[in-house]
């Protein structure tokens, strides 16, 4: 849950870089509590389908089969890759780089529903 705080002034005034208000400082805060948004606009499905299904297939029984094995395997898996302490000739960790935590998450719980 994340929520947002939204503040408004009234008779608000800068000058000389001090600030100055004639009447209140904050005439209205608002406090909303947003829940169930999709934050993270990454496609797990969609980007394995571009880009992994050539060696793992869209089941994940590709010639390098890798269905079968649980979430967390496939984080961990996922994040030596990333890492480059884990290597392939098809070039997993460039695949990989840049991904932050929560997309490489969501591709491993991708991975672990084939």
């Amino acid at each position: 849950n994340i929520t947002r705080l939204s503040t408004s002034s009234s008779d608000t005034d800068f000058q000389d870089g001090k600030h100055r208000s004639s009447n209140n400082f904050i005439s209205n805060i608002v406090i909303t509590k947003i829940e169930d948004v999709a934050l993270n606009t990454f496609d797990a499905k969609k980007y394995f389908q571009s880009n992994c299904t050539t060696c793992h297939g869209s089941d994940g029984k590709g010639s390098t089969n890798i269905q079968g094995r649980g979430e967390s395997t496939y984080n961990s898996t996922l994040l030596s890759f990333q890492n480059g302490s884990r290597t392939s000739p098809s070039g997993m960790s460039a695949k990989l780089k840049g991904f932050d935590l929560d997309n490489l998450k969501a591709l491993a719980k991708h991975i672990s529903t084939l």
